[in-house]
């Protein structure tokens, strides 16, 4: 297993996957995925945060749905609490895995799908791509 986890160590990091709450009180949560590895322990695949536990962190790029100034936000937590956006305010997010302690070229991983959220909607939500277009399907 340490030959493995060399190689992982120094391999591509997988793009996360989110879904995302947004509340009355104008908070937005988006609850990360961690993105598997190719490891396994006792029958279980292992995921990033299992392999880099506490050196994990997730990089947040989110801006407002209809602009292009993209704000930052990082956390060391797979829960996302973004408190500082604008009410009534649609906002659309992607998530990448950072891991700072890795070389430059290595610290962030594949950049998420872009998920938006709609302005006054308090669901989960989660993306389903076709071919052509984006649907949104609200989960209760």
């Amino acid at each position: 297993m340490p030959a493995q986890q060399d190689q992982l160590f120094a391999s591509e990091i997988g793009r996360p996957d989110f879904s995302l709450k947004v509340r009355e009180d104008k908070k937005t949560t988006l609850y990360v995925t961690d993105p598997p590895t190719a490891l396994f322990k006792d029958g279980r695949q292992l995921s990033i945060r299992d392999i880099f536990s506490e050196k994990l962190q997730y990089r947040v790029m989110y801006r407002k749905k209809k602009s292009t100034g993209i704000k930052t936000y990082e956390s060391k937590s797979s829960v996302i609490e973004l408190s500082n956006l604008d009410k009534g305010e649609s906002y659309c997010f992607n998530v990448q895995a950072y891991i700072p302690s890795r070389s430059s070229e290595k610290q962030l991983g594949e950049l998420s799908t872009t998920k938006c959220s709609d302005n006054d909607d308090q669901s989960i939500f989660k993306v389903q791509l076709t071919p052509n277009h984006l649907n949104w399907v609200q989960v209760r």
